[in-house]
């Protein structure tokens, strides 16, 4: 039984005979459509079967795909493969040094029999392969020009850049959170640091503002209504907040983290 090529359907009905081709009509989606001689060679670029005969061209039989809308010709079995993709889409291309050299309709490279240099290219490009990402692992890396005489690459997965060689993709844990305390400690600023541990004090910077963002909001309760962080020496000389030193105080004490005490003092509120 004849199914309709278009939408499957089995409701096809006899319409004629057109270039010695049985024609069929489909009464589902109302297309017309000839019968497919099978020793004709399916569409290279889409692999359908909706193909006819275009002429001859160079000796050799072209079709055309009614699905894909391409022309293709006859591929010479005998002809070898390409040496650079292995694609079978390979016509003559006339001799050169008395050897037929041929071209590749894929990749378009030139190539000859017995040649050479089109084996020293695979090697060189097989050696020059691109290694895969420090940070990531990832192997979407491609070239991003020279530096210090050193090839640079860039990983489009993370966004990061490194040289064949280079140290910038060793362990930093200890570095940094050693960087983060010293500083929240207020025991050295970014240049100084950065001169500390040999790195550059906008890495440093770096460092501390994204432990910053990381650490969570403060929960500061609702009962508070009004807090002065000050020294003591202000908080007394301070003009702007009346201090009687005959009222009673709240002295708390506080340990942050080893090396840094905090005492804050506050004065009862009268109502």
């Amino acid at each position: 039984m004849t199914t309709c090529e278009y939408c499957g359907s089995q409701r096809v009905i006899k319409s004629g005979i057109i270039a010695g081709k049985q024609r069929y009509y489909c009464k589902k989606c109302k297309r017309y459509f000839r019968e497919i001689v099978a020793t004709l060679p399916a569409c290279k670029f889409c692999a359908s079967e909706r193909v006819i005969k275009s002429g001859i061209i160079d000796g050799k039989q072209r079709y055309y795909c009614k699905k894909c809308k391409r022309y293709f010709r006859e591929i010479v079995a005998t002809l070898p493969a390409c040496k650079f993709c292995a694609s079978e889409r390979v016509i003559k291309s006339g001799k050169v040094a008395g050897k037929q050299r041929y071209r590749c309709n894929k990749c378009g490279h030139h190539f000859r029999e017995g040649d050479l240099r089109v084996e020293k290219f695979l090697a060189a490009k097989k050696m020059d392969k691109v290694p895969a990402c420090k940070f990531c692992g990832s192997e979407q890396v491609v070239k991003s020009g020279i530096v210090a005489g050193k090839q640079r690459y860039l990983c489009k997965n993370c966004g990061h850049h490194y040289r064949k060689g280079d140290l910038r993709a060793e362990n930093y844990t200890a570095v940094r959170a050693m960087c983060v305390l010293l500083h929240s400690m207020a025991k050295g600023s970014f240049r100084a640091l950065g001169l500390m541990f040999e790195r550059s004090h906008t890495l440093i910077y770096r460092w501390v503002r994204e432990f910053g963002g990381s650490l969570p909001e403060p929960d500061v309760s609702g009962n508070i209504q009004f807090l002065r962080f000050d020294e003591m020496v202000d908080f007394v000389k301070s003009k702007k907040t009346s201090f009687d030193p005959l009222c009673y105080l709240t002295v708390a004490h506080g340990k942050l983290w080893p090396g840094c005490k905090a005492i804050v003092v506050l004065q009862h509120y009268k109502k």
